[in-house]
């Protein structure tokens, strides 16, 4: 993980963040595109190489999005659910509210 940011950083730390989350939801839905588009040709060998392709992608992009680190602690702020792509509202190690300012 990486280490604490300096004050100025936090910022472009929550964009960073924000990015990592749009990113990782929109890849299942490029998923869902992916295998309708493929799902209309007969050659059903095309459509298993473009869906294991999109969730191989999907994977790493979630995996990226959860270890993203805490701009005040540097510890992990979302945790993974099985479930659902969620965001976490505060950092589960030292409760530093999302989108929060640089302390002062």
């Amino acid at each position: 993980m990486k280490s604490r940011l300096q004050a100025a950083k936090y910022p472009s730390a929550w964009t960073e963040y924000d990015r990592r989350f749009y990113t990782a939801w929109i890849v299942p839905l490029l998923i869902l595109l992916c295998y309708l588009g493929t799902a209309l040709p007969k050659d059903s060998r095309q459509l298993t190489w473009v869906l294991i392709s999109a969730v191989i992608a999907y994977t790493i992009l979630y995996i990226r999005f959860i270890r993203w680190p805490c701009p005040r602690c540097g510890k992990r702020f979302t945790m993974p659910d099985p479930r659902r792509i969620i965001r976490s509202k505060k950092c589960s190690y030292c409760g530093l509210p999302r989108n929060a300012a640089p302390p002062s």
